[in-house]
């Protein structure tokens, strides 16, 4: 159970803390001529001109909002009263947001009609359709027919042309897994850098086990697994082998492995720069002339880059390369370097989930992990896993945010988000401003970093250009939605490869913040100065016109205020204190904060109090965000009210939005039942704390509150003549 509505704006933050790199800048520099550089209250009462939406999304939105409530009164429990029969739940911050992920999911089974275009929202649906289909010796020999392979494995007995076999094998599947490669990031000298592998599953290093027995159990029962994996692996996928015929070729393929890994163990690093054609001489022996130049050449043309011998690589570990050339030459065959190569690649194959050669390695992984050793199990929601698995970064994110923002959340909702940022932001300012707490120079710095503050609403701009995201997908062909899932995969984990390799010609497109669309809650990143709402995160809470704006503001403009505050707080987004504050900002605000759970940022002097619930940013974030939604009126248009007796003001409308913020479980739910009382929870008391203190709340319901704010944290505010 979360603590508080704080924690879990902290959890956010300190979850996506790493991650933010400088987006589009989205500045809202307010220019004081258009708002009131002091803030002008209305009272939050009805006019007689305001409208009340008699339209049906305002009459379902009334009713679920009646569904929900408690039969306690806002002034008796305003908790029971918005969420005495919630029946949401409150997740834990995550990078991918469960509801958005089903949300998805569903989006693509209403998407009956198979296609082969080759846009990219074409090719998701395709490999989404596909993870129920069994067509899995078809697809791996598709794939293998792109190494000119017609069959894996290769018979031992195969026979060999006489010269250069491994290099053909080589030109004809590339450099991988043998030669990794990777472009430089630095743009002004973009390389070809050349490593070793490390990914073994199997080890050529010689232990000294007597002293380890337990040690050496575990390797041979590590092996044992390996080769039970492969051995199975060729049984599924061959026509007629039999597991003798497997269980020999996989013992070959261990060997190999076996060796490779030894080699690259005795190395040390040694960059060094050259041509392709002094790698070439180095790696040439006798008569037969090393191409490294073709052998990269097969990747490269995928990207129409030409690789010829003046090329320049940087080689990490030149002496890998030259015991990796002399092996292949003397101690090895074409078909064993062959098995081995196209095993590798078939081994990537069985990590698409939820097919046979899948279970396969769930298999082994349990047999080998160290963590969680007998416990993988397979899910049995077939579609949400493969849902998953195709919205990881390196597969189809891209594509999946893009079409769930486009659908979910498009830019008429984005647009309607972005208004209300001015107005927080300014409200936000005055508040600084005009409070007597802050010190001069914490008030100028302050409010300097607040009008620089870049919004990230929703998802970056480029994620919604259809030809950006087709283009990142233009290296994966039209498979069919009858494929099995493994092509599908394959297929995708190669276009991230072949989009990563246009680096070497300045093409690359960098997927900036992309990752912030489906996540599941707002963040504010102190390094970057970014205020991030992801689009999935929208969704949950973003009522569309002709729902009355008030209700965004309660909700939206709440969790933006609060994020906010993180840019005055003492503390950065990690719990981390900074020391932003100058002494006499520290000393004030703890003296005046009384009302608060001030402990974060008045540890460490005299006044601090800990018997509260309610935070910095529950208290500041309501406030700020009430205060910019009165001011913002007049740039808004009727219906401003709801068809409900306790919806019929622009602040219960507000107040209400803001209350389902801290309805944080269902009361289905078995840990509800487990309680002793659902007054006892922290975030309970908090919204309790938040709103008996608040003058605004209490004149909106007519409470009679005898509580009293004793923080003197907000600045009075007045509403002179004729703004």
């Amino acid at each position: 159970m979360l603590s508080t509505l704080h924690d879990i704006r902290l959890a956010a933050i300190a979850h996506f803390g790493s991650v933010w790199i400088y987006c589009r800048t989205m500045i809202f520099q307010i220019i004081l001529g258009i708002l009131c550089v002091t803030i002008c209250e209305s009272k939050g009462e009805p006019r007689s001109s305001d409208r009340v939406c008699d339209e049906d999304e305002c009459t379902q939105l009334v009713k679920q909002i009646e569904a929900q409530r408690g039969s306690s009164g806002p002034c008796v429990n305003f908790h029971d009263y918005i969420c005495g029969k919630w029946n949401g739940s409150q997740e834990i911050p995550k990078p991918l947001k469960d509801k958005a992920v089903k949300d998805l999911a569903d989006l693509l089974d209403e998407c009956s009609t198979l296609t082969e275009s080759p846009n990219a929202t074409a090719k998701l649906m395709n490999a989404y359709m596909s993870c129920t289909q069994k067509a899995l010796k078809a697809s791996v020999r598709n794939i293998l027919k792109g190494y000119n392979v017609s069959q894996w494995p290769l018979p031992s007995d195969a026979r060999e042309k006489p010269r250069r076999t491994y290099q053909e094998i080589l030109g004809k599947v590339g450099p991988l897994p043998l030669f990794p490669y990777f472009i430089s990031e630095k743009k002004s000298a973009r390389i070809i850098r050349m490593t070793m592998p490390t990914d073994f599953y199997v080890s050529g290093v010689d232990y000294d086990y007597d002293y380890d027995p337990d040690f050496a159990q575990s390797v041979k029962d590590s092996e044992e697994a390996y080769k039970e994996f492969i051995t199975e692996t060729i049984v599924i996928l061959s026509d007629n082998a039999t597991k003798k015929e497997a269980a020999k070729v996989a013992d070959e393929i261990i060997y190999f492995e076996k060796n490779i890994s030894k080699i690259a163990s005795k190395v040390k690093p040694e960059p060094k720069i050259m041509n392709l054609s002094s790698l070439n001489e180095i790696l040439t022996i006798q008569e037969n002339k090393f191409h490294m130049d073709e052998i990269l050449q097969r990747d490269f043309q995928f990207v129409n880059v030409f690789i010829t011998e003046e090329n320049q690589v940087e080689v990490k570990y030149l002496q890998y390369y030259k015991d990796v050339a002399k092996y292949l030459k003397h101690n090895s065959t074409a078909v064993q370097l062959a098995n081995y190569i196209l095993w590798t690649k078939i081994r990537n194959m069985a990590k698409a989930v939820q097919t046979p050669l899948y279970d396969l390695y769930l298999r082994y992984e349990n047999e080998t992990s160290i963590t969680d050793k007998g416990n993988i199990t397979r899910s049995n929601n077939t579609k949400l896993t493969c849902m998953r698995q195709l919205l990881e970064s390196e597969i189809m994110y891209t594509a999946g945010a893009s079409y769930y923002s486009s659908v979910k959340f498009g830019n008429d909702s984005r647009n309607q988000v972005m208004k209300m940022l001015p107005f927080i932001n300014s409200t936000l300012r005055y508040v600084i401003k005009k409070n007597t707490w802050m010190s001069p120079e914490y008030k100028n710095e302050t409010i300097k970093r607040i009008n620089n503050v870049t919004y990230l609403i929703g998802y970056p701009d480029w994620i919604l250009n259809s030809t950006t995201v087709n283009s990142l997908y233009q290296y994966v062909p039209n498979i069919s939605a009858n494929a099995s899932f493994v092509e599908h995969f394959h297929w995708l984990q190669e276009n991230e490869r072949f989009q990563n390799l246009r680096k070497i010609k300045s093409e690359y497109f960098d997927k900036t913040n992309e990752e912030v669309a489906l996540r599941s809650h707002a963040f504010y990143n102190e390094k970057s100065n970014i205020l991030g709402y992801p689009a999935a995160a929208l969704v949950t809470h973003y009522r569309s016109p002709p729902i009355p704006r008030a209700m965004n503001f309660g909700t939206i403009g709440t969790i933006v205020a609060q994020a906010l505050i993180n840019a005055i707080d003492r503390f950065d987004g990690t719990i981390t204190e900074v020391n932003k504050w100058d002494n006499e900002t520290a000393i004030n605000f703890c003296e005046k904060s009384m009302c608060l759970n001030n402990t974060k940022e008045c540890i460490n002097i005299s006044v601090c109090n800990n018997s509260s619930y309610q935070k910095l940013e529950d208290y500041f974030g309501v406030r700020v965000s009430h205060m910019a939604m009165r001011r913002s009126k007049k740039n808004y248009s009727d219906p401003f009210l709801l068809p409900a007796s306790g919806l019929k003001t622009e602040d219960k409308i507000f107040f209400t939005g803001f209350g389902s913020l801290y309805c944080p479980f269902s009361v289905n739910e078995e840990k509800v039942a487990e309680k002793k009382e659902v007054q006892d929870d922290p975030l309970v008391k908090s919204l309790k704390e938040v709103v008996s203190i608040y003058r605004n709340f209490s004149t909106a319901f007519n409470c009679s509150s005898n509580y009293t704010d004793t923080c003197n944290l907000m600045p009075v505010v007045t509403a002179p003549t004729g703004c």
